[in-house]
Formats: structure tokens, sequence, C-alpha cells
């Protein structure tokens, strides 16, 4: 988990530099400044998507407020997983597989003759 979320923080990164340098250049050509800033605005963007990623778990004791966290989000996936891990096979799921394997059987039985 620590691996992915280390990647997503990186990918933030990555399209937050630009466009922060972006922001102070239109900033400094219309003279926004304070809370009307855009550079002001993307800090902001960046300090929620801190929260959300929450990578180094600074939000264990207050949960994220903007809906759900990569951590939620994620244990959603690992759960869903596990659970599908402890369940048998559905005879639809065993049928197609029953027939690929029908298929490749007969493919290489159509190899052999010839």
């Amino acid at each position: 988990m620590f691996q992915l979320k280390l990647a997503l923080d990186a990918l933030r990164d990555l399209f937050l530099s630009p466009i922060s340098i972006i922001a102070i250049v239109i900033d400094m050509i219309t003279k926004r400044e304070g809370k009307d800033s855009y550079y002001q605005q993307l800090m902001a963007l960046g300090r929620k998507s801190d929260d959300w990623i929450n990578l180094f778990e600074h939000q264990q004791k207050k949960p994220f407020s903007g809906g759900a966290s990569v951590d939620s989000l994620l244990e959603q996936l690992i759960n869903a997983r596990n659970q599908n891990a402890k369940q048998p096979l559905s005879n639809q799921a065993k049928a197609k597989i029953n027939d690929y394997i029908k298929k490749v059987i007969n493919q290489e039985k159509m190899k052999g003759k010839e």
C-alpha cells in the first residue's frame, strides 16, 4: 500500500509542479494576491491531496473530510479481493474455464494431425 501511495504522491507532484509555475506567472501578470491568487488556490489543492493520499499516515486521528481517502479505497479493494479469494468459483466461471480448456486441447489435436 505504501508503494502505491508513494506513486500517487509522485504523480501528483509531477502534475502540480509545472502548473504551479504557470499559476505564479499568471498571478504576476494579473497582480493577483492572497486567497484570489491561483498559486494559493493550487497550494490549498495540494494540501487537500496530501490529506487524501495520507502517505505517512498523518491523518490517523482525523479522517479525510473530502469523501473517500486513498486508504479507504485501498481497504475496500483488499476486502473485495479477500472476499473473492474465499468464495468458490461460480458454475458459470467453471463452465467458461472448461470451454477454454477444451478449445485449447482441440487446437492442439488439430496441430498434431497436420
